[in-house]
């Protein structure tokens, strides 16, 4: 696959957004250190989210993420380890009972529609 060079300019945003946010805001660990925490991805789909996963995999975190259904396989491919429907009414409820005390990092890659309230709400 060749991209033109407006789409391959995009690429090093997600990822730099990505990297920037877990390492040195959220202080995660660098590679090959194992994190023994969770983490939450809101919107695992998306450009951000994707390498977020990816990146918090390899700092050896356990990844939660939420996305459309019809995208769970592909994060999962990513290195997500549990996937929910971010249109589910309980959503917030049912990432508290998988974490269980274990989440201590949360990246909101949507930042709208009140994804900041549901993150927020995972780590209360």
């Amino acid at each position: 696959m060749t991209l033109s060079p407006e789409l391959a300019a995009t690429v090093p945003l997600a990822s730099i957004t990505a990297a920037l946010g877990l390492f040195h805001e959220m202080g995660l660990p660098f590679p090959p250190a194992t994190c023994s925490k969770a983490i939450l991805v809101w919107g695992g789909s998306t450009s951000v989210g994707q390498y977020a996963i990816q990146l918090a995999k390899a700092a050896g975190c356990f990844v939660i993420t939420t996305a459309s259904p019809a995208r769970h396989a592909y994060l999962k491919e990513l290195g997500a380890d549990i996937c929910f429907d971010y249109k589910n009414s309980n959503v917030v409820s049912q990432i508290k009972e998988v974490a269980s005390n274990n989440l201590a990092y949360a990246i909101d890659c949507i930042s709208e529609n009140g994804s900041t309230a549901q993150v927020c709400a995972t780590l209360t």
